[in-house]
């Protein structure tokens, strides 16, 4: 018996092209979707399915009104259209959104069914579909393990675990190249408080959660993360894109390779609605497409959900400070997360284990509203009054007193954090620098800032916030404290640092992709 997953887009192409599917289909989108006349007309019987991919009523948050969770009556529905018609079919052809979860949920049911064995079923499903990743959605998965008997998930759980792996390993070995635009002494100088830091202070792990795209000062916050790295001051465990931006994990890696960290483990928010559109991808689409990354041929880097990428660096690490600069939607799923193959623990228990502070550019203070907080209210609520440890936000009254980015054109024209800032500002080059705060005081701590008296960050139902002081309260936020002009050439001179561990050589695909296809923007170094 035969098994195909697919994206709803793929199986769509194949259709048209006359590609070869199976005789029967299981269709699963969200309750709002229709299915293309294509798809209903292209096969001799059809089980369509409509339930969103979470694993929680209120997961996606407002943006989604009438949630849906997959129901012990979905699983029981898929098994049973198997029963009834596996002797007549020619093979199963299943299909979701986008191929990885719901669709990866029910066949490794049928092949469990099929193959009689868990193991077996999650081998072949690896098989079938290698990428995007297979991460069957628990949920579903679940009412199986209700249903059959049987114990899936936690072959779902160890599936997921090789393909980690495996993405590891395509990672290993990739060396940056970069051009150097003009003399290297024309580069920004570094000042005396950029310098090795001296003593047995040990670096700060960190895990970067970014929704990079919509604005570029996440871009220049993953320089600036870069640059503290150089100078030994931290440690980049792993990235994580919060946004469900199909650019963003190769935009990320993009970066990473510039700065010659391309082995750097990177997760993905793998759930739509979130800042998807193509209005939020001012530059992270052009930079996936033509800068070196892990997936250059495509533009596309299929990286695991960042939950997991997140509980597995939990695991192997202590005193961890997670810094969050987008909305806190995978810092939802971490909180919400269940025990697996990586840790007995609940997210929240791992958590309180394994990390030291939460430190999240969000919010206004005293009050206000704050775009990460306001594109996913549900998250930020549920983050804010759930993590178990000490969060320190960094205030849209924070970042918006500073600016950087105009030094960037001395850098050079390899930089992907430069065609950031050109795409995203139209030539300006200078923006506000929101995010740069939260990784700065990650590293530093309150060098630059006073921190508030203890309290109480209250998150509302369409993200606005407000503060009540509570002397045993777990939040704290910074105060204004450095001159804004000073604190910003700070942030100027780490985000246009030269990469400590790139390699100064011509690329060779400069003159067929990075030079000949710019987009045409102002050039203010000309």
């Amino acid at each position: 018996m035969n098994i195909q997953v697919f994206g709803e887009h793929e199986l769509v192409e194949r259709i048209k092209k006359g590609e070869t599917h199976y005789s029967h289909c299981i269709s699963i989108r969200n309750p709002e979707q229709v299915m293309p006349e294509i798809i209903r007309s292209g096969f001799q019987s059809i089980l369509e399915l409509k339930f969103h991919d979470v694993t929680h009523p209120d997961q996606l948050g407002p943006m989604q009104a009438g949630t849906r969770v997959p129901e012990l009556t979905d699983a029981t529905a898929i098994v049973d259209f198997y029963n009834a018609t596996h002797l007549v079919a020619t093979g199963y052809t299943i299909h979701c959104w986008h191929g990885h979860s719901r669709s990866t949920a029910a066949a490794l049911a049928l092949l469990y069914l099929i193959l009689g064995s868990e193991q077996a079923a999650g081998e072949r499903l690896l098989d079938i579909r290698p990428e995007p990743v297979p991460s069957p959605n628990q949920k579903l998965v679940e009412h199986f393990d209700t249903i059959l008997g049987t114990r899936l998930l936690l072959v779902a759980q160890e599936l997921l675990g090789k393909w980690i792996a495996k993405l590891r390993q395509e990672l290993i070995g990739m060396r940056p190249i970069v051009e150097i635009d003009g003399p290297i002494e024309d580069l920004p100088v570094v000042e005396d408080e950029e310098k090795e830091p001296e003593g047995e202070r040990r670096p700060v792990k960190i895990i970067l959660d970014t929704d990079i795209g919509p604005d570029c000062d996440d871009a220049g916050a993953i320089a600036v993360l870069h640059a503290l790295a150089d100078l030994g001051e931290i440690e980049i465990l792993g990235m994580t894109c919060c946004t469900s931006s199909k650019w963003g994990p190769a935009c990320i890696q993009a970066i990473n390779t510039y700065y010659g960290r391309p082995e750097i483990v990177i997760g993905a928010y793998n759930k739509p609605g979130v800042l998807e559109e193509d209005r939020w991808s001012l530059y992270n689409k052009y930079i996936a497409t033509n800068f070196p990354n892990a997936k250059r041929t495509t533009g596309l880097l299929q990286a695991p959900p960042a939950y997991m990428v997140m509980r597995e660096l939990l695991v192997h690490n202590r005193n961890v400070i997670i810094v969050g600069i987008g909305p806190l939607t995978n810092l939802a799923d971490l909180l919400d997360s269940r025990p697996d193959y990586h840790s007995p623990l609940t997210g929240r228990a791992l958590i309180a284990q394994s990390v030291d502070k939460l430190v999240q550019m969000g919010g206004g203070f005293p009050k206000g509203e704050e775009f990460n907080f306001v594109t996913h209210p549900t998250a930020a609520k549920r983050v804010v009054e759930r993590w178990p440890t000490e969060i320190v936000f960094s205030g849209m009254e924070i970042g918006g007193k500073l600016s950087a980015g105009e030094q960037l054109m001395r850098t050079p024209r390899t930089n992907p954090v430069r065609m950031a800032y050109q795409l995203h500002t139209q030539g300006w080059m200078k923006a506000f620098a929101f995010d740069h705060t939260a990784v700065i005081y990650a590293a530093r701590g309150a060098l630059y800032w006073t921190l508030s008296r203890r309290g109480l960050c209250q998150v509302g139902s369409t993200g606005e916030n407000s503060w009540r002081s509570r002397p045993f309260g777990r939040h704290r936020y910074l105060v204004a404290e450095t001159p804004a002009g000073e604190l910003s050439s700070i942030i100027e001179r780490l985000m246009t640092r030269f990469p400590k561990l790139a390699r100064h050589e011509k690329d060779p695909l400069e003159d067929e992709v990075l030079v000949e296809e710019l987009p045409v923007v102002p050039d203010e170094s000309t």
